[in-house]
């Protein structure tokens, strides 16, 4: 690469870090600034507590698919009945360690002056290793009957759908049936689900804000929901900046929200996070996660945001329109869509300045031959990857590995606890077979061909890794910019060496641009407290399609291409002319 290239490529690397530092700047509030409702607030904590204590102690283990979790949804009817509100069951299947199941959703709907609903949403079922559940999500069916109850003594302007929703801890299965098939899904117009309330002493009340594959909580319902939150005295989490960029890269939320979103309904989840983050860890999902952990006051603040934010939402008619894509870069501060796909856009020049000048430079060494010597190698490359993937594929049709609808189960679950090496040992095996095969293939296709010297295969590799780049934008932006922004800079940037010590250098500086997906990868498995069963994890999120077949075919692609890159480094590089 020429000086003069070197310069423009540092120079628009710097104009993107500027750019993104700056944003804040022309980032704007959200389109109207919308007050919270300064009505009397009536939920009482200790009723909701009790009702709780009630539901988890009658039926302590409600997994999807349970007589116990199927005999719990009496106790909705029980509750509401009484209340005015009209009762519905709907019903869905699901798939659980490959067994069917059949789990119930809980409607409960009072008719308000307007037909627009607005819905609240709990799921009641446990994992299969829980008991009681209280903190997940036991406490949050009593915070949700307390406050039908509350909306029973008055005719609020919107019409509200309470739902006790099923299969939340399978990928949120009883909000997806809802957001696929309610007949009245067209008149709800805003949601608000309640998902978490930590045990011990409250640090911070959060909103979740991200959808399922699609869809993100839009400006002024995170506005509303900060406010509500904050008026109840702790202090809030939400996503902004890094933390929503991540979000927004995968779409994998763990609450009801998230296929609400997806179909284009507002939507946010509430949840809370306790001062003993170690405590409350260790209690959720397993037999320590009972009622009595559970803290009066934490319900209270807890529910008292919950009204107040149900209350702001009564008063609006009709409902803001802000986009689902602003971005939140600081906290109340958002960059419209157009603008973040700009930044975004921006941060790949020193890429396409990098590729420009390196065609400048040597396309005039390239040919028809050393394009198919270069591209035969790089398909016997990324056919592995493939191979192993389709392997997976198959075993998990053939029901070799545990099926499920579409999240994989959680921590702390037999199948989690459990993993089948054998089984991916196989998978692993057929990628390694096929890749011997591959090269044994290119060594027989190519053995007549010239083999291109350095600059000529990082050229070829760079054009294939712009077509790659196109579709990793076009699959989802935030998810290129998270994990193909440095590889760009790595491929673009990285030379040959003549020194073997300086080859070697070079090839870790490549198989560097993968820090995104490892960081990540460790940070779940640290905070899940999975360990190396992670792996394990993402088996499953491959077969289930919780990770999707575009991104598995995409980032694999994308690795092809470091392969090639590293081994191009034992190539001679020819001066230029």
């Amino acid at each position: 690469m020429d000086r003069q290239t070197k310069r423009l490529v540092v120079g628009s690397a710097a104009l993107a870090l500027v750019g993104w530092l700056v944003s804040p700047l022309l980032a704007s509030r959200a389109s109207e600034m919308i007050a919270i409702a300064e009505a009397p607030i009536h939920f009482n904590a200790a009723r909701a507590i009790d009702l709780a204590r009630q539901f988890v102690a009658r039926f302590p283990s409600r997994a999807l698919g349970s007589i116990e979790a199927r005999q719990s949804t009496g106790f909705f009817r029980e509750v509401l009945e009484p209340l005015g509100y009209s009762i519905e069951y709907t019903h869905f299947d699901a798939t659980v360690e490959g067994r069917r199941q059949v789990g119930r959703n809980v409607l409960a709907r009072r008719p308000g002056r307007l037909r627009e609903t607005v819905a609240v949403v709990a799921h009641y079922d446990t994992t299969r290793t829980a008991v009681e559940g209280a903190s997940d999500n036991g406490a949050a069916v009593g915070v949700l009957l307390e406050l039908a109850r509350v909306f029973s003594e008055e005719t609020p302007q919107h019409s509200l759908l309470f739902l006790a929703s099923d299969g939340g801890q399978w990928g949120m299965l009883g909000a997806a049936d809802l957001a696929a098939g309610y007949p009245g899904l067209k008149d709800i117009v805003a949601a608000v689900s309640l998902d978490g309330i930590s045990p011990g002493e409250i640090d911070r009340l959060s909103i979740g804000t991200d959808g399922l594959a699609a869809g993100y909580a839009p400006p002024w319902l995170r506005s509303l929901a900060r406010s509500a939150l904050l008026a109840e005295g702790p202090g809030v989490s939400e996503a902004f900046g890094l933390r929503e960029h991540v979000e927004r890269a995968f779409l994998l939320p763990g609450s009801d929200q998230g296929p609400l979103l997806a179909r284009g309904i507002p939507a946010v989840n509430l949840d809370s996070l306790s001062s003993g983050r170690g405590r409350m860890a260790r209690a959720l999902l397993s037999s320590e996660d009972t009622i009595d952990q559970i803290r009066v006051a934490t319900v209270e603040k807890f529910g008292r945001a919950s009204e107040r934010l149900l209350r702001s939402l009564d008063t609006l008619d009709p409902m803001p329109d802000d986009s689902m894509g602003a971005f939140q870069v600081i906290p109340g501060r958002y960059l419209s869509p157009g603008l973040v796909v700009l930044l975004q856009g921006v941060c790949f020049l020193p890429f396409l300045l990098a590729m420009r000048g390196y065609w400048r430079e040597h396309n005039d060494r390239l040919s028809f031959e050393l394009i198919r010597w270069e591209t035969s190698w790089y398909l016997a490359t990324w056919a592995p990857f493939l191979v192993a993937y389709g392997a997976l594929l198959i075993s998990y049709r053939m029901g070799l590995l545990p099926q499920f609808d579409l999240y994989p189960p959680p921590p702390g679950d037999p199948v989690m606890e459990n993993p089948s090496w054998g089984i991916v040992a196989i998978i692993l095996l057929s990628g390694i077979v096929s890749a011997a095969v591959f090269y044994l293939l290119g060594r027989l296709l190519t053995r007549k061909i010239t083999k291109p010297e350095f600059h000529s295969s990082k050229l070829i590799m760079l054009m294939v890794f712009s077509a790659i780049l196109v579709s990793a934008f076009l699959h989802n932006k935030y998810w290129a910019s998270a994990f193909m922004l440095l590889p760009s800079l790595a491929f673009s940037m990285v030379d040959a060496s003549p020194a073997r010590g300086g080859r070697w250098y070079r090839r870790l500086l490549i198989a560097a641009a993968a820090f995104p997906y490892i960081g990540l990868a460790v940070r779940g498995a640290v905070e899940m407290g999975v360990g190396w069963n992670v792996l394990w994890m993402q088996v499953l999120a491959l077969g289930t399609g919780m990770f999707g077949t575009t991104g598995f075919v995409v980032a694999s692609a994308a690795v092809a291409v470091g392969i090639r890159l590293i081994a191009a480094q034992s190539a001679p590089a020819v001066p230029a002319p």
